[in-house]
């Protein structure tokens, strides 16, 4: 974990040192080295965690950009977390509370994840719930798998690290007044976030789509002032972008499970099962195993969100799996350690854990890697049963 402090008394170190190479704008920048070229969502959360800790006039100037203009004079103190209870980051008065998920790097879904951060909030008496859904490139909500029966107890909010959040940290941030050593912080992670998305952050409308807009907005009789007809174009577009990612997501899915099952077919090995038909009412799909001498049911799995991921699956409702469980399990994917592989706790809902998994990028690698993960549990048959469910 990178320790954001240090990061900024080196940026301040560094900065008075190489002051002649940037204005010769010659390319260097501490945080990526430091991160080796990538940040993961829980640094970027901690840059702006402490941001607004260390200044609440940073807080006050983000709050009236990204949630609320005056939310902030709401309350007499505003409290910021970093990474409690699961939540990025949280901004919380007596009243009010802004809950942000930063999804900048394009984390998958969790499975009510929104609705438990919302539900929480609740729970202790703050009425006014905001969430700021970060992005990476587009604006975009959060799915039904995330957020559903909460979204008539929160105020939703959207916005972009590629245009909104480095124009923020431009316009509004990188001011003379700052001190040198959290300009020069604001410089390079600035900077760094320019390496990610090229240096244009303006989103300025491009003429057709204003064209497009101005025309529909004519068409169907509106004043082309009319905020309210803009906002019902909006919330148009977003049900739209919805449901065409739905369609994209459903076909391709299918997609992937009927290459995959034909693979299997030709390799003799179990067809691969719906989680409905498994029983469970998750989006996944995977081949049952149980290993010898315990009671657990497994289940290897290829699991059906925005980013995809592969591993083992198991349904335990009295919380962690046993440790001699999950080094066992461990056991089984030596022969995958050269892949991108982790142990982890992560909760996926009330009663479904993950013990292993590793994330896929492309679909190609996903049927080869889940095959070569079928293939371990079916040499292994010293400690591994694969329960048939050929059909």
């Amino acid at each position: 974990m990178i320790d954001i402090h240090k990061v900024i008394t080196l940026c301040a170190s560094v900065s008075k040192n190489i002051e002649g190479l940037v204005s010769h704008k010659l390319s260097f920048n501490l945080i990526q080295a430091v991160a080796r070229g990538k940040l993961h969502e829980t640094s970027h959360s901690r840059i702006l965690g402490e941001m607004f800790r260390y200044d609440q006039s940073i807080l006050k100037s983000f709050l009236d950009e990204f949630v609320e203009t005056g939310l902030f004079r709401k309350e007499a103190t505003w409290n910021v977390l970093i990474e409690q209870d699961h939540i990025d980051i949280t901004i919380q008065g007596d009243n009010n509370v802004v809950i942000i998920e930063n999804k900048v790097n394009n984390a998958s879904e969790q499975y009510r994840q929104i609705d438990r951060y919302v539900e929480q909030k609740y729970s202790e008496g703050r009425p006014n719930i905001y969430v700021l859904y970060l992005t990476r490139e587009y604006p975009l909500m959060p799915s039904e798998y995330s957020l559903d029966s909460s979204k008539d107890k929160c105020r939703f909010v959207t916005a972009t690290y590629k245009y909104d959040i480095r124009k923020w940290l431009n316009s509004k941030l990188l001011t003379k007044d700052r001190p040198f050593s959290v300009h020069s912080a604001l410089y390079h992670y600035i900077n760094y976030l320019d390496h990610m998305f090229g240096s244009d952050y303006n989103s300025e409308i491009p003429n057709e789509i204003r064209a497009q807009i101005e025309k529909y907005l004519s068409q169907s009789g509106n004043d082309r002032n009319d905020i309210s007809a803009l906002e019902r174009l909006s919330k148009e577009l977003l049900e739209t972008s919805e449901i065409c990612r739905k369609l994209m997501n459903e076909r391709l899915w299918a997609k992937i499970q009927v290459d995959l099952n034909s693979r299997l077919r030709e390799k003799g090995l179990p067809r691969l099962l719906s989680m409905q038909e498994l029983g469970w009412d998750l989006p996944d799909a995977g081949i049952q195993f149980s290993i010898q001498g315990m009671d657990n049911k497994f289940y290897a799995v290829v699991s059906n969100l925005r980013q995809r991921y592969i591993g083992i699956i198991d349904r335990n409702n009295n919380g962690p799996l046993d440790n001699s469980v999950v080094e066992r399990l461990k056991s089984l994917f030596e022969p995958m350690q050269s892949a991108p592989a982790q142990l982890t706790e992560a909760r996926i809902g009330s009663t479904y854990r993950y013990p292993f998994w590793f994330k896929v990028y492309d679909n190609d690698s996903l049927i080869t890697q889940y095959l070569q993960l079928i293939d371990i549990l079916d040499k292994r048959k010293d400690i591994v049963t694969i329960i048939d469910s050929k059909k």
